[in-house]
């Protein structure tokens, strides 16, 4: 679907502090569930710091906007609890480590990777993610908006929701699975293929959640 690059950031003092007092004991290794995992094997989540505070950039569209609200109400509901609060809107110079987890629509892509559909950029310490954001391919793709779609010469069409609901699982920590009908799946096909919508959050996607969020 897209490769979703991953920024690890390293805590060194805090890995410090946290081996003396086990005496260098690295901590225990945990069952992936579907997560991202940090060097020593550990699932990274937010834990317990959620809501998610998540802004949309200027360059977010218009009617894009009611697909950002529809992936994330189909997470909460599988969830059945608040997992996101949209701040809303924000001017930037682009995805940036800079402490606010942000939504882009990027019209300018990296030539050697224009075939990506979107790319979530995650960052951790320890095992606690503590910034998030979504980057959407609008330079080499257009979108179908609920049940209209913006195509425009020379791109292919994506379906905004199902393509939102993948990202905002990366956010969550989730990664990528061969699952056909999870929505992390690592493939997302363009209209008019049969599989370009996958908005759903499945039974296999609520398992894997479960293993680090509370069900409300």
């Amino acid at each position: 679907m897209r490769l979703t690059r991953i920024r690890h950031v390293l805590a060194i003092v805090v890995l410090y502090i946290s081996s003396a007092c086990t005496q260098n004991q690295a901590p225990a290794p945990e069952e992936p569930c579907g997560f991202i995992q940090n060097t020593y094997q550990q699932r990274v989540s937010w834990k317990a710091a959620l809501p998610i505070r998540i802004a949309l950039d200027e360059s977010v569209p218009e009617e894009a906007i009611p697909s950002v609200y529809q992936s994330i109400a189909a997470w909460e509901m599988a969830l059945g609890r608040k997992l996101f609060e949209v701040i809303g809107r924000v001017k930037s110079a682009g995805p940036a480590r800079d402490g606010v987890n942000v939504i882009y629509f990027l019209d300018s892509w990296s030539e050697f990777q224009d075939g990506e559909q979107a790319r979530t950029v995650i960052s951790w310490r320890g095992d606690w993610v503590n910034e998030a954001d979504i980057a959407i391919n609008s330079g080499k793709f257009a979108f179908r908006y609920g049940d209209e779609v913006h195509s425009e010469e020379g791109k292919k069409v994506l379906d905004s929701e199902s393509l939102l609901t993948h990202e905002f699982g990366h956010v969550l920590g989730l990664g990528h699975n061969d699952i056909e009908s999870s929505v992390m799946n690592s493939k997302l096909d363009s209209f008019p293929s049969r599989d370009a919508l996958r908005r759903q959050i499945q039974p296999s996607d609520e398992k894997a959640l479960s293993c680090e969020y509370e069900r409300g």
